[in-house]
């Protein structure tokens, strides 16, 4: 509630009073008005100055369709009713009621009053002086021919109750009605009831009177139409019935009906407080149980989570569970028949190794291969002659079907040199030298095809062939594979076969296994069928691998090792040119993979050396196993993304 709102109130109220002042300033000023007035507190003089102001607005506005004011919901019902009973004054009596409002606004803000007059200048003249603040008439606009009012004359008496309790002024408004209206009407007041409100309506009456007639002299009448005699007789007969009531009241006992109810009512509300407890307890006690629950309810969801995961987790692991069983019990089944197999030939694969021109005991590489100074150190000679020693190997040993893991081998050795070969072909100038090199590669690949045949007729032959046509076989593919060499060299390809030639796609050669560096970009489809043929070429070496580890020597292991490096090199490189063909998600599952693959095939070489210092020892072949499982693992997982 700031001034301004009073500020406002003010200035309406003076413009609406300004004449009503001026006329009636020596007639206002009523003391019993005052001090109910200023017994109010801010907020109740607040509301009762609002009240006032929207009705002087109503009245000015003179709307037909708003006979009194309308109901506002922030008000309640009495206040409201209030109100609207202000319509039902007259003129006169709400300028009055007025200007009681608009002398407590200038009693509690002089300030308002100083900035109004300073604006329009003051209201109040000479004849016509302000009020003073204490509800008396300013000693100059007293008139000369009315006695002076008293200023010892006691204030109104507020009526009490039997046990001593005031009882509570009706407001200012309220009373200025009632009291005016009886006074002007001049009719006589209802007759008193033995209450204690009919007492205070009788106490107040005779005071208002007095206040409102007081300053008349006694053989006058005041504007009422009330003569002092007459309000002397009313003013006994007043007082004798209200000390009759008194007397009345004061006699009485309480009645044991209230005396019931009033222990009832205490009853009633020790229970009441009882239960509140109790509900407070409970409501405390059940917020807390929500609370527990929502986070039991996170945790059961959570737990649903992680159970629904473990059970497809064991689906998946029974599924391939039982596909490793299904596995090995073929496995066993293969067994199984290989030992039958073995027994029933064991007498004939003796007599087959005692009839052959040479024993196992006998160097491959000495009996087989020749050792001209030129060719000795080729690399891919070399590589050719540690596959056809194993392939000799496993054809001597009790186990036929090692000779095709063994024959994988050769073939890759071979696959280098061929390659070479074609791409000098089309380099060379004489057409002499494209001829011969054509002519050698045919030769190659014929020896070859043969080799291939008689591995497989061996394979299958249960020992019943002669060694002897399988190391034929080799022999006359290593004659090819020198012509070959020699060939190629006499066209100028002496650079291509040491690594030291690059081809038009800028790649070289490192290893004893020529890479597919000078071949065009792989689709996806072609990288997914080379990474196949290549992951079958190194399950193969790592078979031989194997055996190698078991019956022959570091020297032809380490061999081997190098070939599973070259073929995992290949990989790496191959998938490397196609990478940018490959989705993003592809490309990314790859890039781990084949980051693991070369630490993987990087460790298999570091402990193939670490066996060539320390030949034999058991602990070294079994870490090499290891290392060759997990380049096979991970070159399965390569494999699998393309699936």
């Amino acid at each position: 509630m700031s001034d301004d709102v009073f500020s406002t109130h003010y200035d309406m109220m003076r413009r609406y009073l300004t004449t009503f002042l001026q006329e009636q300033g020596s007639m206002l000023g009523r003391n019993n008005a005052k001090e109910k007035l200023g017994r109010l507190s801010e907020r109740q003089f607040y509301d009762l100055s609002t009240d006032v102001f929207d009705e002087i607005n109503r009245r000015r506005e003179n709307d037909r369709n708003v006979p009194f004011l309308p109901v506002r919901n922030e008000f309640t019902p009495k206040r409201n009713q209030a109100r609207q009973k202000l319509a039902t004054l007259p003129e006169f009596r709400f300028k009055e009621l007025s200007s009681e409002v608009f002398f407590e606004l200038e009693r509690r803000f002089p300030r308002i009053v100083q900035e109004n007059d300073a604006r329009y200048g003051p209201l109040y003249t000479d004849s016509t002086a302000r009020p003073g603040v204490n509800g008396f008439q300013n000693p100059r606009s007293v008139s000369p021919n009315r006695p002076l009012p008293n200023p010892f004359q006691p204030p109104a008496r507020i009526p009490t109750t039997a046990s001593g309790r005031q009882i509570p002024q009706r407001g200012a408004s309220r009373a200025a009605l009632d009291g005016a209206g009886r006074t002007r009407r001049g009719g006589s007041p209802p007759p008193p009831m033995p209450t204690t409100r009919g007492m205070e309506t009788l106490q107040r009456q005779p005071t208002e009177m007095m206040s409102r007639n007081g300053s008349l002299p006694r053989s006058t009448t005041g504007r009422g139409g009330v003569s002092n005699e007459e309000f002397e007789r009313m003013k006994a007969r007043y007082e004798a019935e209200i000390e009759t009531l008194r007397k009345q009241l004061s006699g009485q006992a309480p009645s044991p009906e209230i005396k019931k109810l009033n222990a009832e009512l205490a009853m009633s509300k020790m229970a009441k407080r009882d239960v509140k407890q109790k509900y407070d307890v409970l409501l405390t006690d059940y917020e807390t149980i929500q609370e527990e629950l929502k986070a039991q309810e996170k945790a059961a969801e959570a737990l649903r989570k992680d159970v629904n995961s473990l059970l497809e987790d064991v689906q998946t692991l029974s599924q391939k569970n039982q596909r490793l069983k299904e596995d090995k019990e073929r496995d066993a089944e293969t067994i199984r028949q290989l030992r039958e197999e073995v027994e029933r030939l064991g007498g004939e694969a003796g007599s087959v190794t005692a009839s052959t021109p040479r024993t196992r005991n006998d160097s491959a590489k000495g009996d087989l291969f020749f050792s001209a100074e030129d060719d000795a150190e080729d690399p891919r000679i070399l590589a050719y002659q540690d596959a056809a020693e194993r392939l000799v190997i496993a054809a001597r040993g009790n186990t036929p079907t090692n000779v095709l893991v063994a024959m994988k081998s050769v073939i890759i050795s071979i696959k280098g040199i061929t390659e070479d070969a074609e791409r000098l072909e089309a380099r060379v100038e004489s057409t002499d030298d494209f001829t011969d090199l054509e002519t050698a590669r045919e030769q190659v690949s014929d020896a070859l095809a043969n080799l291939v045949s008689i591995a497989k007729e061996h394979a299958t032959s249960y020992n019943k062939n002669d060694i002897g046509i399988v190391e034929d076989g080799v022999q006359r593919v290593d004659e090819d594979v020198r012509n070959l060499v020699a060939t190629m060299k006499r066209a100028g390809g002496d650079a291509l076969l040491e690594g030291g030639m690059n081809d038009d796609d800028g790649g070289d050669t490192t290893g004893p296994e020529k890479r597919r560096r000078g071949s065009r970009v792989l689709e996806v489809v072609e990288l997914k069928i080379f990474i196949e043929d290549e992951t079958d070429s190194i399950v193969s070496l790592i078979q031989t691998l194997v055996t190698s580890l078991k019956t022959g020597t570091p020297e032809s292991s380490n061999s081997t090792i190098q070939s599973i490096k070259s073929s995992v090199d290949d990989i790496i490189f191959e998938t490397g040119r196609t990478r940018s063909m490959l989705d993003s998600d592809t490309r990314s599952q790859s890039d781990v993979i084949l980051e693991v693959l070369q630490e993987a095939v990087d460790n298999l070489v570091e402990t193939g050396e670490e066996l060539l210092r320390l030949e034999g020892n058991r602990a070294v072949k079994q870490k090499i196993g290891t290392c060759s499982y997990e380049v096979a693992k991970h070159v399965k997982s390569l494999l699998g993304l393309f699936e």
